[in-house]
Order: C-alpha cells, then sequence, then structure tokens
C-alpha cells in the first residue's frame, strides 16, 4: 500500500477523533446549568451524562462479538455519523418545556451517542496500527492527542458559540463538523480487499468470521483487572469533570458558561500536548513506569484541589488551573500505555493465540474501561455525591481511590516484570520483556 494513502488514511482518523472529542466535550460549560436552571437535580444530571458512558460500555461488549477486521471501517463510519446526528439532535432537547421530557429526550439522545461512539473507539487503533505497526505505540499516542486536541477544543469552542448563538449552536456546529469529516474517511480509508493485504502484511491472522472470543477468561485474568482498576480511577477525571466542575466555578468563583471552557481547556490541553512523549515513552518499553506514576500523580492531583477544604483556606484560581493541568496529565499518562499492557497482560495468561483477536479484544476493553470510569465520575462521585457531600470531599474520594488502585497496579507489575522493558507482540506471544529483537 502506497505511503500517500497510509497517510491519508491514519490523517482522516486522527481528525475524526478529534471531531469527537469536540463533540463529547463542547457540552460540559453550559449543559450542566442550563439542566439546573430547568429544574433538574445534580444526581439527574449526572445520570444524563452517565447514559452516554453507559451505552458506550455494553455496546463496547457486543462489539467484540461482532467486529472482524474486514466490517471495521463500517462499523467505525457507522459509529461516526451516528454520533454527529445525536449531536446535532441534542441541541434542540430545550424545546422540550416538560422536565420529565426533557430528561427523557436527554437520556435517549445520550445513549445514541454512546452506541456510536463505541464503535468508532474500538475500530480506529485496529485500522491504523496495521498500516504502521513499528511505530504503534507513538499511533496510539497520536490518537491519545487527537482526542486530546479535540476534548480541549471542545468546550472554548462551546463557550464562544452558547454564548453567540445559544444553546442550539454549539450542538449544530460540532455536529455538522463531524459529519463532513466522516463522509472523507468513508472515501480515504483502504477498501476490505486493502485492509485485509495491511493485516496480512502486518503480521496479524485473519478471519472474516465471528470469532469465538473467550471474553470472561479475558477480562477475569488478574492482570487485566489488576490493569483496569487504577485506568478506571484516572478515567474518572473526565466523567467526574464533565458534571461537576462548571457548577463548582460558577458557585465558587462565579464563572458561568462564557467563560468556562477555558478551565476545561487546561484540563484536556495538557493531556493533548504531552501525549507525543508518553507514545514515546510507550515505544522505548517504558508502558509500566509511565502508567504507574500516572496514577499515583492522579491522587495527588485530587488532593491538592481538596486543599481549600483541608487547609479551610479560600478557593484560588490558580490552584484550580494547576490542579486541572496535572489530572489531564495523568489521565493521558495512564491512559497511552494500557492498550500494550493489556496486550501484554493477556498474552502472559494465554487467552488467545491469535494476535489479531486480542488487540479487538483489547480495543473494545479498554473502551469498556474508559466508560465504567465516566460512569463512575458522572453518576456515583459527580452526580450523588457531589450533591450529598460537596466539591472537595468528592476530590478526596478520587484521590482515595486512585491510591489504593495504584497500589494494586503497581503491585502487579511489579511481579510480573513490566517495570523491564515491555513492547508490542506481532504474531505470537513473545515474552513480557525482552531486547530490541521482541518489538514492533
Amino acid at each position: 500500500m502506497e505511503n500517500w494513502v497510509k497517510a491519508v488514511s491514519v490523517t482522516c482518523v486522527l481528525v475524526l477523533y478529534v471531531a469527537e472529542g469536540v463533540n463529547n466535550s463542547v457540552i460540559g460549560p453550559f449543559f450542566p446549568t442550563e439542566a439546573t436552571n430547568k429544574g433538574v437535580s445534580q444526581t439527574v444530571i449526572g445520570l444524563i451524562s452517565a447514559a452516554f458512558s453507559i451505552s458506550n460500555l455494553a455496546f463496547s461488549v457486543v462489539l467484540i462479538f461482532i467486529v472482524t477486521p474486514p466490517t471495521q471501517k463500517f462499523f467505525f463510519c457507522l459509529g461516526s455519523g451516528l454520533s454527529a446526528v445525536t449531536t446535532i439532535a441534542f441541541g434542540y432537547v430545550y424545546i422540550f418545556s416538560n422536565r420529565d421530557l426533557y430528561v427523557i429526550a436527554c437520556i435517549i439522545l445520550r445513549i445514541l451517542g454512546g452506541v456510536g461512539s463505541s464503535m468508532l473507539w474500538a475500530t480506529g487503533v485496529p485500522i491504523v496500527i496495521p498500516m504502521y505497526p513499528s511505530l504503534a505505540g507513538r499511533i496510539t499516542s497520536l490518537v491519545e492527542s487527537a482526542i486530546g486536541v479535540g476534548l480541549m477544543a471542545g468546550p472554548p469552542i462551546g463557550s464562544i458559540l452558547y454564548s453567540l448563538g445559544g444553546y442550539e449552536l454549539p450542538f449544530l456546529t460540532a455536529g455538522i463538523l463531524e459529519v463532513a469529516v466522516t463522509l472523507v474517511c468513508c472515501v480515504a480509508l483502504p477498501s476490505r480487499k486493502k485492509r485485509m493485504q495491511q493485516i496480512t502484511e502486518s503480521g496479524m491472522e485473519i478471519s472474516s468470521a465471528m470469532p469465538e472470543i473467550p471474553v470472561l477468561r479475558f477480562i477475569t485474568r488478574p492482570g487485566i483487572i489488576s490493569i483496569s482498576l487504577p485506568m478506571m480511577a484516572m478515567t474518572m477525571s473526565m466523567g467526574f469533570m464533565g458534571v461537576a466542575l462548571a457548577i463548582y466555578l460558577y458557585d465558587t468563583f462565579a464563572i458561568g458558561g462564557q467563560t468556562a471552557g477555558l478551565y476545561f481547556m487546561v484540563f484536556a490541553g495538557t493531556g493533548a500536548v504531552t501525549a507525543p512523549l508518553f507514545g514515546l515513552l510507550v515505544d522505548r518499553g517504558l508502558a509500566g513506569h509511565v502508567f504507574a506514576t500516572s496514577t499515583f500523580v492522579t491522587s495527588i492531583g485530587y488532593t491538592l484541589l481538596a486543599i481549600p477544604f483541608l487547609a479551610n483556606q479560600p478557593a484560588s484560581k490558580l490552584l484550580t488551573t494547576i490542579c486541572l493541568a496535572i489530572l489531564g496529565l495523568s489521565m493521558t499518562g495512564g491512559s497511552t500505555p494500557v492498550y500494550l499492557l493489556f496486550e501484554r497482560a493477556a498474552l502472559k495468561d494465554n487467552v488467545s493465540e491469535d494476535i489479531g483477536q486480542i488487540k479487538l479484544m483489547v480495543a473494545s476493553w479498554l473502551n469498556a474501561c474508559f466508560s465504567l470510569g465516566c460512569i463512575a465520575g458522572q453518576l456515583v462521585v459527580g452526580g450523588a455525591f457531589f450533591q450529598y457531600t460537596g466539591f472537595y470531599q468528592s476530590c478526596l474520594l478520587q484521590a482515595a481511590v486512585a491510591l489504593i488502585t495504584g497500589v494494586a497496579g503497581f503491585s502487579y507489575l511489579l511481579r510480573n516484570g513490566f517495570f523491564s522493558r515491555t513492547y508490542y507482540a506481532i504474531e505470537e506471544a513473545l515474552p513480557i520483556t525482552g531486547s530490541k529483537d521482541n518489538q514492533i
């Protein structure tokens, strides 16, 4: 396959991830306060936000059974289109004056958006990695950067468009952008025949039938559990900030939806800027170091964010900004190496001898972990716990969760040699650590 075709394909996928990131984050600066003005409680706001992640999680598991290498492009484009359409529709839920109908419409659209997003996340990385198998870590980091750029751009774009054209303009703009990029991807991504050729050249086994995937065996392995728990603790930040940060900024500093996007940009932007560095470290074999460090940094970041409560001091915009940057950094640092760590843990436990199958399983489970973390952050911590205890207590809870799960993850990685050089596998279950001969 020609190099320029590969480059165009990867670029299109990355641009689509940027657009999806914008769609996911454009809601943050103003929706919680808009919903509150309609009489919706903080717990229900958390439920609306969590509906996206819940459906994302559920359909991620379904995708493990129905997606095969030849159908990845179909599900990728279908998911992107569905996500775009539901984003546009979400901009018109305000037409429901009845509070109950408003909540129901929001939940239904968030569920459909989660289904579309799960297709996009579960198939994107497996599509592009076979194009450049020797740069798998950096491709994963580019995907993280693309998502981060979208998440960074979404809040300020949302704030500006909200101030210019009201509630529906941010959703209409973000949705149309993703529709346009989706159409380009449908044309630019390689056909089924070329996809099969790429997979063959990258060393993966090909199966056009739906494989018998040992899902239960995969998700119950000690290694998968030990890595999943701190991963979910870190991704709780995304869900929590999405439902709680705007309200905290408004109540504490009187910062409204027109300018709250700048704080969201700090949170997502730090991760977007540093993702290439994390990808480089992963390709150098330091996945375990990056993952473990990021988990403990998450605990530190949340503890610092709660200093006004612990020290009985007034809240500071500077401290809030610094803590958001720390949490954005740690979330990206935890997400970038986890694809490799899941893959290696699955190979160590002999989940399957088919590397292509394992990569699909890992991509879907990674999406599921992200969704579980977001659900916990949106519904449990940012919803009910935040409503009944407060912002600072919610931060301390997340600091404790990150610390406990981080110790468990660190213990597994240490016992199983993940702090030695760790690389991606090609065809067979290679040793967990080793020389450059074992990397791609």
